[in-house]
């Protein structure tokens, strides 16, 4: 079963807002990703949605040419990054890198958006910092607390990130790995935190270096 192609399509860069989507990978319509089905599931229409990757030509952002709402996908999420190796060492570089350079003390708050299971922030807390987690999926939220990262399970919206501010919750750092390309409406931008005072944002997200003839290549390829 596979729902209208366009009813989930992206029509606006989700970081510059730009309508300059030029999609250079599709693959077709795929299932839910990690959406395993039980055995009594099998001979049933499995929902399928466009699967496809598009750069912004004007801030070069790589992200899905279609989204789907994020409560179908997120809400109990399989991938535990802390399964990996390769992902704990790399967060916890991450995590000192950040420290160092920043230079965080006693109680300031670090905050991650799509924080998963926990793992970025758990090293963050090791180190005597204060964390906020902020994580759709209620399984994870769950592995979270667990470790004692501070973790409240809901999608970050524009709503709860305006409850936040009135509850004066001041993050020193406002963290988003690989968030911003996946999904619409994140309230979560350079210019937000400014807004906000917010003293350092760190979005990761794919992006292509512009190179004299990236354009043309896109076209020619």
């Amino acid at each position: 079963m596979t729902p209208q192609s366009n009813k989930y399509k992206a029509t606006h860069c989700r970081i510059c807002n730009s309508e300059k989507l030029y999609t250079f990978l599709d693959l077709g319509t795929m299932p839910i990703p990690n959406g395993f089905l039980e055995k009594k599931d099998l001979e049933k229409d499995e929902p399928r949605y466009p699967l496809g990757t598009a750069v912004c030509e004007s801030c070069w952002l790589v992200q899905l040419t279609h989204v789907v709402p994020a409560e179908m996908m997120f809400s109990n999420y399989l991938y535990i990054p802390s399964t990996s190796t390769t992902m704990l060492d790399h967060f916890q570089s991450m995590a000192h890198d950040l420290i160092e350079r920043f230079d965080f003390k006693g109680d300031d708050l670090i905050m991650d958006v799509g924080s998963n299971d926990g793992t970025l922030l758990n090293f963050f807390r090791q180190k005597g910092l204060s964390v906020l987690g902020i994580d759709p999926a209620s399984n994870l939220a769950h592995l979270a607390r667990m470790k004692g990262v501070n973790t409240i399970n809901a999608l970050f919206s524009a709503a709860l990130s305006a409850e936040l501010h009135q509850q004066k919750v001041k993050p020193k750092l406002i963290v988003a790995t690989n968030v911003v390309g996946l999904r619409d409406g994140v309230p979560v931008s350079a210019g937000s935190a400014r807004e906000k005072r917010i003293r350092h944002y760190l979005s990761r997200a794919p992006f292509l270096l512009r190179a004299s003839a990236a354009g043309s290549a896109f076209r020619n390829a």
